[in-house]
């Protein structure tokens, strides 16, 4: 299963939330996402590992696109080894950037849309093979989109180039990549931003313009509000399980979830405890 969603929704709460279920029963359970699996200490080197560390730092360094950081005093890391020994990805929230060049950012999103094939084909399919659910705590079109967004506002001039990535990867997260079970966790930016500030004390330079020389907590906002459409759009078009994220303590929301997903595949596998063979059948 798959959930997608604005950022500061509590999507990673309710992955686990739903691992915990799984064990609960039973069920062998992975909880996956990019970033787990290139950071995962149990994922041994090399294929596809290697090369999603490779990607990684490549759509990182295109989405700055080539902008002066801190007046030239920083430089982009040049190997995923000196990302991770700066800080990762965070280590740049706080730079003073300027001149992005808005065809990185849509680079980038074309690079990320590959590196999702190689996440699909050769890590949650040979997950699912060997018996487990496997939950996507944070569907890759969002990223696509957050991404492409982000080209639309440091150059009106590519509307026309974003807007047909957007449809490519519509297409291609709605057919190609789709999970068995998808779910659309929507929430209100206003209170997404509140608990994303509580979290951790702001947002992200990935979820909001800042790049572009606007206010975080704003372009937060704006972001946030124009991808709720987006997905929703998504949502609609791939018959995805529509779940409403309320302002009430995490437990309560998983509950909720748990009792929407009665209906499919894989609450199936909750209430009962059942297993799924390798290639698909339950027993």
């Amino acid at each position: 299963m798959a959930l997608l969603g604005i950022d500061g929704t509590g999507k990673s709460t309710l992955a686990a939330g739903l691992a915990e279920r799984c064990a609960q029963v039973g069920q062998p359970v992975r909880t996956v996402s990019w970033r787990r699996l290139i950071e995962s200490p149990t994922e041994p080197a090399g294929w596809p590992k290697d090369s999603l560390q490779n990607l990684w730092l490549e759509i990182f360094r295109l989405y700055y696109g080539g902008a002066t950081l801190d007046g030239g005093a920083r430089t982009m890391p040049w190997s995923y080894e000196e990302l991770v020994a700066r800080g990762g990805t965070e280590h740049l929230h706080d730079a003073a950037v300027h001149g992005v060049r808005a065809h990185g950012p849509l680079a980038a999103a074309l690079l990320e849309i590959a590196g999702n094939v190689l996440l699909q084909r050769d890590a949650i399919e040979r997950w699912v093979a060997e018996g487990c659910v496997v939950i996507q705590e944070s569907y890759g079109f969002k990223h696509v989109v957050k991404e492409l967004l982000l080209v639309e506002e440091l150059d009106p001039a590519l509307a026309a180039e974003a807007a047909l990535t957007l449809r490519f990867a519509h297409d291609f997260f709605g057919r190609v990549c789709a999970p068995e079970v998808g779910v659309l966790v929507a929430g209100d930016p206003e209170l997404a931003l509140r608990w994303r500030t509580a979290e951790v004390g702001r947002t992200g330079v990935f979820e909001n313009f800042s790049v572009a020389g606007e206010d975080p907590d704003a372009s937060f906002l704006a972001l946030q509000s124009r991808c709720t459409a987006i997905f929703a759009d998504f949502a609609a078009a791939y018959g995805w399980l529509h779940f409403e994220v309320h302002d009430v303590p995490p437990e309560r929301n998983r509950d909720r979830l748990l009792a929407a997903l009665a209906p499919t595949p894989l609450g199936e596998l909750l209430r009962l405890g059942a297993v799924r063979e390798p290639g698909g059948v339950h027993r």
